[in-house]
């Protein structure tokens, strides 16, 4: 969130509010629709996505299995794991060569294809089964660092419906693809993905929900992702064949879609934005859900404007002391002696 949005989480006091209680936008949203079914109703289908998404981040155990093989250098076209002798190498042509193996077979019994077995990676080309799962987190990790400011500065809407699209398209893509590298650009653009989503969910749920309610409505968001991690064993026992099981994982992905219709844009960020009419038009759709009675418009956008007016003059107000406020930080670590100790152990530790 921007210094913007974190200044809204909490209550301020404005001094050009003459002595009374700035108005905070906790205040706007319980005087309109409150906390209730509304909220329920949206934060319940949202975690949905948490019970989706253990395919994505743990199915590499089950798709990326490597089970026994052995060389079939030297051996006929149609050699099987079974067909070949007991005490074949597996890395080199024969036990007494160092020549490096070109080609495997596979034991089948318990897995009828992962990636290892599609793509061979197996001996010096193991590390690239490493890379799978590498390249989802740093996706993660670029997601992470590059959704919050797309939610701040675009909207928590227009960010999470385009990245839920392209987890879709990756999560079908990814079982039909036919060669490895296609497969690593996809699993890295997943992990993009899931962060962007991850940051947009988390925001909007925390924006949505009252004070009293929001630590338990954002815990919640999060359980299925347990049931979900069992879903995926559950699924990866039943089939045994790499792309067939990308593919059962795929289709929940299409539960996505109704975010279209569902997902509002966070009233919170509109109020920023100075969109006042379309934040009154949410509020609006929480209230009738909840059986609230709005009062007038014109009170409604009358608090909007000085909730408003409070977080302008107090980021200004913060923008003309962030230089002095940086720069008395950074004396601080050096204040006194036992800082300058701290200080530097700290530094030094970390080299």
């Amino acid at each position: 969130m921007t210094g913007t949005d974190k200044e809204m989480l909490q209550p301020v006091t404005d001094e050009a509010s003459r002595g009374r209680a700035a108005v905070v936008f906790e205040d706007v949203l319980e005087r309109c629709c409150g906390t209730g079914r509304w909220q329920v109703m949206l934060i319940s289908y949202m975690s949905v996505m948490w019970l989706i998404f253990p395919s994505f981040s743990m199915s590499m155990m089950f798709i990326g299995a490597t089970p026994a093989f052995k060389c079939a250098d030297g051996f006929d076209n149609n050699a099987t794991f079974e067909s070949l002798p007991e005490g074949t190498p597996q890395c080199h042509q024969t036990n007494a060569s160092a020549v490096a193996c070109s080609r495997w077979v596979f034991d089948t019994s318990m897995y009828e294809s992962t990636v290892v077995t599609e793509w061979n990676l197996v001996c010096g080309r193991k590390p690239m089964l490493s890379m799978l799962q590498s390249v989802l987190m740093l996706g993660g990790i670029v997601g992470s660092l590059l959704g919050g400011q797309l939610t701040d500065r675009f909207g928590r809407r227009p960010v999470f419906l385009p990245v839920m699209l392209l987890v879709i398209a990756c999560s079908f893509s990814a079982a039909l693809v036919g060669d490895y590298v296609s497969f690593v650009v996809i699993r890295g653009v997943t992990g993009f993905c899931m962060a962007s989503m991850i940051a947009s969910q988390f925001v909007l749920v925390t924006e949505l929900s009252g004070c009293k309610h929001r630590a338990a409505l954002t815990t919640v968001t999060f359980l299925p992702f347990s049931f979900g991690t069992m879903l995926v064993a559950a699924a990866s026992y039943g089939i045994r064949t790499r792309w067939l099981l990308q593919l059962a994982f795929a289709v929940p992905c299409l539960l996505f879609l109704p975010n279209f219709w569902l997902m509002p844009e966070s009233p919170r960020w509109l109020l920023v934005q100075g969109r006042f009419a379309e934040a009154l038009e949410v509020l609006r759709q929480g209230a009738r859900w909840n059986r609230r009675t709005m009062p007038s418009d014109d009170e409604v956008l009358k608090m909007m404007s000085d909730v408003r007016q409070t977080l302008i003059a107090r980021e200004e107000a913060l923008r003309g002391d962030s230089r002095d406020s940086a720069f008395q930080r950074a004396l601080d670590l050096v204040r006194t002696p036992r800082m300058r100790r701290y200080t530097l152990a700290s530094r030094v530790s970390q080299k």
